[in-house]
């Protein structure tokens, strides 16, 4: 945590109406501020009496927040921009009465004063010397390589400091298989909201849904600039739940989790110490069809003003020259479901739950596998597996399919049921969605090696 340079004035209970029971509703009744530097989150602790599930927060520099806490105590932060003197009001809402006050002063940070830097992972930091190796990380190599932003296999600077964000110059390329999004800045802000009013809608997202549900802090289907830009806590945006879960038992346990144990708090809906799929990317099964959500005015192409990313992926992809991206010319970028095209071998790491292809198939094609290469499966030399399974015939009773051979490679369409796909499968796609690939196995981190597979889509 970071080190308060001022201590903030204890508040006092101001009571919004008459007290009532506390069968029939809590209340809030005070709140401390534990205050940091500017720039630096300031840490509020809320007290009262339960149930208090909702508060208004008002922080004195203009903004003002719906904050889901669900019971308290319960600490919230927030980080000025600007030094000064704030006054905060937290208010109930939700079967929650009264309110309370308290007034901090925020410092620059000054001449021989220094924040104090907050590590991310630091209890992954084994040798203590402020970067993480791939031997120290204990995750899965995709939540790894969301982090490893300049791709150099450590995590080192910025991407191991509470707060900091992949920097960015100009517009990014067109990547067809990064679905996820990864750019949570100003810049990114002004660009998707078009119309100009502050805010993004889900018709105004063309990224993945679990990114959307984990920064719509108050759940009301729509990012206000200070949700996106999101300076009060770590929520580890871009770390899918897939990714998280190591153990592939379809929850998240505070052991798999990588951000700050408020962000974990906030999306444990009902409090029992597990985030579920739902709680974390939301219950619609989004389709992931990039090039619809894309297509903003149903006109079925792709314009400029309707393009996320570089003119000059665009005009490269525009092989006409209309100004204008079909969904054939948008598909020609690379492994989007498309008629009677093979793909180049994909990379599936057997310590990955569930790998992301890219490619986005419909009702009636159909899929056809070949893959190759083995991997090792426990510290056991002897215990290897190929496409087709664990050569020893093993099953593991905590994988995805439980009566599948262990190791075995696997599919699924969405968050479809998976099934076996093996060394040279097909599959029938029967729903629209983009196609997943993982290995049949109940615990990867102490898995080794990949399968490369190639993919045909008729």
């Amino acid at each position: 945590m970071r080190v308060a340079l001022i201590a903030a004035t204890l508040a006092l209970a101001v009571p919004a109406s008459a007290p009532v029971s506390a069968a029939q509703r809590g209340g809030v009744s005070g709140v401390t501020a534990n205050a940091a530097p500017a720039g630096s989150p300031t840490e509020f602790t809320i007290t009262g009496e339960n149930p208090c599930p909702t508060v208004s927060m008002a922080y004195g520099d203009g903004t003002v927040e719906t904050r889901i806490i669900r019971s308290v105590p319960a600490t919230v932060s927030h980080t000025y921009v600007q030094p000064g003197t704030y006054s905060v009001r937290v208010t109930g809402l939700g079967g929650c009465r009264g309110a309370a006050d308290t007034t901090l002063r925020t410092a620059a940070v000054g001449a021989g004063q220094q924040p104090v830097d907050v590590q991310r992972f630091q209890a992954m930091d084994v040798n203590r010397d402020g970067r993480i190796t791939r031997d120290e990380w204990r995750g899965s190599a995709q939540s790894f390589r969301v982090h490893d932003w300049n791709g150099d296999g450590v995590l080192s600077g910025d991407e191991v400091r509470t707060g900091s964000w992949r920097q960015r110059q100009g517009d990014p390329d067109y990547t067809p298989d990064q679905y996820v999004f990864n750019d949570w800045t100003e810049r990114r802000f002004q660009l998707m909201d078009r119309n100009r009013d502050g805010r993004l809608t889900r018709a105004e997202w063309t990224y993945d849904v679990e990114s959307f549900v984990r920064a719509d802090r108050n759940r009301d289907g729509i990012l206000t600039r200070s949700e996106f830009l999101n300076s009060d806590f770590d929520d580890d945006r871009g770390d899918q739940f897939d990714y998280l879960d190591m153990n592939g038992d379809g929850r998240i346990q505070l052991n798999e989790w990588h951000a700050s144990r408020e962000a974990f708090n906030w999306l444990d809906r009902n409090n029992d110490g597990v985030l579920t799929r739902a709680e974390m990317a939301g219950t619609n099964v989004d389709t992931g069809d990039q090039f619809a959500s894309l297509d903003r005015n149903n006109d079925r192409a792709i314009e400029v003003n309707e393009w996320q990313w570089s003119r000059a992926s665009f005009d490269r992809l525009d092989t006409n020259g209309d100004g204008r991206l079909s969904r054939a010319e948008f598909n020609s970028a690379g492994p989007l479901g498309t008629g009677n095209t093979t793909r180049t071998p994909l990379t599936v790491s057997s310590q990955d739950r569930w790998t992301d292809t890219g490619i986005y198939v419909e009702p009636g094609q159909t899929l056809n596998f070949r893959a190759t290469g083995t991997i090792q499966m426990s510290e056991d030399g002897n215990d290897i597996a190929d496409p087709q399974g664990a050569r020893s015939g093993r099953r593991a009773p905590n994988a995805p399919l439980r009566e599948a051979p262990a190791g075995a490679l696997i599919g699924r369409i969405g968050n479809g049921t998976p099934v076996v796909i093996g060394a040279n499968g097909d599959m029938r796609v029967t729903r629209a969605g983009r196609l997943y690939l993982s290995v049949n196995d109940d615990e990867l981190s102490d898995n080794r090696g990949e399968y490369r597979v190639v993919v045909t889509v008729r």
